[in-house]
């Protein structure tokens, strides 16, 4: 690891010799982030980290987060001190980077979430779904790895609670038969579909077929799937981490009854589409001229 940590910096170097750098950004706060701080001090050139996921997290019950691996922790707080600037992809993040900062330093922290693509991410032709509202063609669509941190367990014991909707996780991972045999203790194993991986670029009339959009996870440093979800017109539901309290109704992280509350008030037709505010602030444009701006300030 230390050599090939060493062919990276030497590489960087020669690059910078080649055509200087106006900046070094490194996306992800652990080994991208440290090694783009250390070779910013070396090279002279301004670094940006930009926190991309769990290196800020430590969530024990579930072995989830950077922050339970006391080297790595290290590693990462040492280059979010050097870099020149951090973002981070939602406000949620951003309140957690931080506590990971001396106050001194906070000035360096903004808001810089990644953008979608709203022209490949934009609603039905026509206002009419799939769905049937709150009956029984209403289809909740949650995307995510079946892994611990995006908790589909909560989520299945929220649908247990609005029969007779339906749920299609698009996702792959461990706890597929784990979710199965959930599905099946909870009598709603005919109204949940375990997609499995889907194609991105098929992942437009995913959004467009169901109904609301529900997040079940315990962290998220952005949630390209809200946003997504909520560029194609969608009610976006679900845990109040990433981007979700921004564009939608958001409630306790693993609170079963709260959730069922909310995809109920989703399917309802009362929520509003947060595609308007996509648009505006997560568009792909609106992404590069934060990191432009990153790149090259203003003398």
């Amino acid at each position: 690891m230390f050599h090939l940590w060493a062919r990276t910096l030497q590489a960087i170097a020669a690059e910078n010799r080649n055509a200087p750098f106006d900046a070094i950004h490194a996306f992800w706060a652990d080994e991208p982030g440290w090694v783009a701080a250390l070779a910013g001090s070396r090279l002279g050139v301004p670094t940006v980290i930009s926190i991309a996921g769990g290196e800020l997290i430590g969530l024990r019950d579930i072995g989830y987060g950077a922050q339970l691996l006391p080297g790595r922790r290290a590693l990462i707080h040492w280059g979010l001190r050097r870099a020149d600037h951090v973002t981070a992809g939602s406000r949620y993040l951003l309140n957690i980077a931080h506590s990971h900062l001396p106050q001194r330093q906070w000035r360096k922290l903004s808001l810089a979430p990644l953008g979608v693509d709203t022209s490949l991410f934009s609603p039905p032709p026509s206002a009419k779904r799939t769905g049937e509202g709150s009956g029984v063609g209403a289809i909740v669509l949650n995307v995510g790895s079946l892994t611990p941190v995006k908790d589909q367990e909560t989520l299945l014991r929220a649908m247990a609670k609005i029969p007779p909707a339906r749920l299609r996780i698009a996702g792959s991972g461990p706890l597929k038969t784990r979710l199965n045999e959930l599905a099946k203790a909870l009598g709603i194993e005919g109204r949940v579909e375990l997609l499995g991986e889907i194609d991105h670029g098929q992942m437009p009339a995913m959004y467009r077929a169901a109904d609301v959009f529900a997040q079940a996870s315990r962290h998220e440093a952005q949630g390209m799937a809200a946003l997504e979800a909520a560029a194609c017109g969608l009610s976006v539901v679900g845990t109040a981490v990433g981007v979700l309290p921004e564009i939608g109704r958001a409630v306790p992280v693993g609170d079963a009854d709260a959730l069922a509350d909310a995809i109920r008030f989703g399917l309802s037709g009362v929520g509003e589409s947060a595609r308007e505010k996509v648009v505006e602030e997560y568009s792909l444009a609106r992404a590069v001229e934060r990191f432009l701006r990153l790149y090259s300030p203003p003398p």
